[in-house]
């Protein structure tokens, strides 16, 4: 038996630690361990799957856990659930778009949702949702509303993300604008939305499915 002292040992426990990654996982994942959040009340995963599908008119949802717990790997059993019932879902990790470890204000939180919701009906549909990414309209925005004009739009997908002094400078400058900007996002939201639904119909008729209803998680 070979022995190591406290400090191997931390070295050891160290390695270890970054070698797990720490990912989400699909319902179909050999890894994925079923049931672990149902309990002697039900399972909070059905139970949102039918109040979304009940609630026609839309609605919002919160769904919370600690770090680790698995709330990312549930999302996409609920992703799974919905969409064997006909419903199209666009799941968005903003964990790929904000720097977690700074604070997030209005401002860099609209331009990095609404940038991950153009991103994810691009990668569901192969096609772009729109003439110009979301990206390319919020750096226009940016260029003629803030004034703020060092950067591209996949600068600004890339900076919000791994620039702290970037971040900070955009959520300075976007602070006097921040109605022009939410209303910007609104604007841009229902044109996506329109065109999710123009795709997810195109995409259900050429599968020969039924149309497919639109849920948000």
């Amino acid at each position: 038996m070979v022995k190591i002292d406290d400090s191997q040992r931390a070295d050891e426990l160290g390695r270890f630690f970054v070698s797990l990654k720490d990912r989400p996982l699909e319902p179909d994942d050999p890894a994925y361990v079923p049931d672990v959040h149902v309990e002697t009340s039900g399972d909070p995963i059905k139970d949102l799957a039918r109040q979304i599908t009940w609630d026609q008119g839309g609605g919002t949802y919160l769904f919370t856990g600690q770090r680790g717990t698995g709330k990312s790997t549930e999302l996409r059993r609920l992703r799974r659930d919905l969409k064997a019932q006909g419903c199209t879902v666009f799941l968005l990790d903003m964990s790929g778009y904000l720097l977690e470890t700074e604070p997030i204000e209005i401002g860099d939180f609209v331009i990095s949702l609404m940038g991950a919701l153009s991103d994810e009906v691009e990668h569901l549909y192969q096609t772009a949702p729109a003439a110009r990414s979301y990206w390319q309209r919020a750096v226009e925005f940016m260029h003629t509303e803030v004034a703020v004009k060092e950067f591209s739009a996949q600068g600004l997908k890339l900076e919000l993300k791994g620039n702290p002094t970037f971040k900070e400078k955009i959520q300075a400058a976007s602070r006097n604008n921040l109605s022009a900007l939410v209303r910007d996002a609104r604007r841009t939201g229902r044109r996506l939305i329109g065109r999710c639904c123009r795709l997810a119909r195109c995409h259900a008729g050429h599968l020969g499915q039924r149309r497919p209803t639109m849920s948000r998680t």
